[in-house]
């Protein structure tokens, strides 16, 4: 099976076995967010390392491309920022 049974904090739980099929589950869960629930997701974790395969599956189901959106208008505020005119 691709689940296991196990403890976190004295209560009984389920682990995904790899990785992958957990973060593929949240990338699903973060396409149907509201537009605003995604942006601040980005933001708020764009640039943890954790979740860079979950942000990479979840723009490839996003249809919509507010994933993408969102990550290229956050670069070229941080750039403007830091005074670049070029990426």
């Amino acid at each position: 099976g691709i689940l296991d049974k196990g403890f976190y904090k004295g209560q009984e739980c389920f682990l995904f076995l790899h990785l992958n099929v957990g973060e593929y589950l949240a990338a699903c869960y973060l396409t149907k967010m509201s537009l605003k629930m995604k942006k601040e997701w980005v933001h708020n974790h764009y640039r943890e390392n954790i979740w860079q395969e979950t942000l990479r599956m979840a723009i490839a189901c996003d249809y919509q491309g507010i994933f993408v959106e969102e990550l290229y208008c956050y670069r070229v505020k941080m750039s403007v920022a830091r005074g670049r005119s070029f990426f």
